[in-house]
């Protein structure tokens, strides 16, 4: 299976297609999960995120929403479906508010289909494999749900770590560091990113300042990150919490690697990623010795390595965004579909199994757009909701979680086998 690219203009037609269809759904998804979280903590102002980066911009757009010379009508039935999810009938000016705020994610979007263009492009040789792995991307309907749809400020820190991606392969290794620390320093999971350039530069004995670069902004980023996430009271929060916690005497230092499927529970107040953290790290680590040190190696390691995360560990599902630019890269250059059928095959029962009552609420909205805007809403609800009667009658929790873990290990396992057959050559 392959995508036909034929001219450029047939590509600009289907990508400014793409870019309406993303503004269209950004716009009538008001109820988008992460959405309503920061919307919610902007109109409630509170206080202990205020320091976020994102909360910071969603508050000044806010701010700007309300400047507009229009009429911004009530602004009680906004805060009513954001704080409690009830249903009300929307005005065109909150819609309006819901795309000014969804925009910048939409613009990151578009940025990080033009890194996977240029990435596809320079890595390949051809620009109708930039063009195919750009659209793999901007049509790839999960990109879509949970960005423009579910509302993530993932797609943001994404966007950086494919720019520090692609400065270190231009060898411009002081932007690649700064993007990469910016990216660790708004969310983690950058980090992941972080292990697969150091491991690349490393094992490739590269100019020891550009390694020490990549290496730093690691830690440095870490610092940011819990600079504001503690509001600058990182210290005595630290100290509060390991008072308090029961985290270490619940669990063994031999058990609590192994601790991500004690529970059935989807939402833990800390997450432990254990054994996962393991797993990635011993991969670099032997990555670092074995792997050639070419460019479409680091490519493909850092989405081997994100994908056996995937395998370990359960995420929330905005995490499986993590691998989506890089699938759309691999997949262009080595035109194997296979496993990436099977991987969102098995993503989409994930959502739907565990995640219904938060794709539908009944009264409320279908996949975040109100009720009332969507044929037989009602009816959807219902049937989207039955799936997490099925789960609670039939236990599929554990079955889904092992073939979708399955697959994600099959999947690194397939593409460090190309990694390592392409070194015999």
């Amino acid at each position: 299976m392959r995508l036909r690219m034929d001219g450029s203009r047939n590509f600009v037609a289907l990508v400014m297609s793409l870019v309406a269809l993303k503004f269209l759904l950004a716009t009538v998804t008001p109820y988008g999960y992460d959405f309503v979280l920061y919307l919610s903590a902007v109109l409630a102002d509170d206080k202990t995120i205020s320091w976020s980066p994102w909360i910071i911009l969603v508050r000044g757009i806010f701010y700007f929403w309300l400047w507009l010379p229009i009429h911004q009508n009530d602004i009680l039935p906004l805060r009513a479906a954001m704080l409690a999810s009830k249903p009300g009938f929307l005005m065109p000016t909150h819609y309006l508010l819901t795309m000014l705020v969804k925009t910048p994610l939409i613009l990151a979007d578009l940025a990080t289909g033009f890194l996977v263009y240029k990435l596809g492009t320079n890595l390949s040789g051809s620009q109708k494999t930039g063009r195919r792995a750009a659209l793999l991307w901007l049509a790839n309907p999960f990109a879509t749900f949970f960005v423009e749809m579910w509302g993530t400020i993932d797609i943001i820190i994404i966007m950086l770590s494919l720019v520090s991606i692609v400065y270190l392969l231009k060898n411009r290794t002081r932007l690649s560091a700064l993007a990469l620390l910016s990216a660790v320093a708004i969310r983690l999971s950058p980090i992941l990113t972080w292990l697969s350039l150091t491991s690349w530069l490393v094992g490739g004995k590269s100019d020891w300042r550009k390694t020490l670069l990549i290496v730093l902004s690691g830690p440095l980023g870490l610092a940011a990150y819990l600079y504001w996430s503690s509001q600058a009271q990182f210290f005595s929060n630290f100290v509060s919490f390991m008072s308090s916690t029961g985290l270490f005497s619940n669990y063994t230092p031999v058990t609590l690697p192994f601790s991500e499927y004690t529970s059935s529970e989807l939402y833990q107040l800390y997450l432990t990623p254990g054994f996962a953290v393991i797993a990635v790290v011993t991969y670099y680590l032997i990555a670092r010795e074995v792997f050639r040190k070419d460019d479409w190696t680091l490519i493909a390691m850092t989405l081997s390595g994100i994908l056996l995360v995937y395998g370990f560990a359960d995420w929330f599902p905005t995490a499986f965004l993590w691998a989506m630019p890089l699938l759309a890269i691999f997949n262009s250059k080595e035109g194997e579909y296979r496993y990436s059928a099977g991987l969102y095959g098995i993503l989409t029962i994930y959502l739907i199994i565990f995640y219904s009552l938060q794709l539908a609420s009944s009264g409320v909205h279908v996949l975040f757009i109100p009720v009332n805007l969507v044929p037989f809403g009602r009816i959807l609800t219902s049937g989207i909701a039955f799936a997490n009667v099925l789960r609670q009658l039939s236990g599929l929790d554990f079955q889904t979680r092992s073939v979708l873990a399955g697959v994600s290990i099959a999947y690194s396992m397939s593409i460090t086998w190309k990694i390592l057959m392409k070194r015999r050559k």
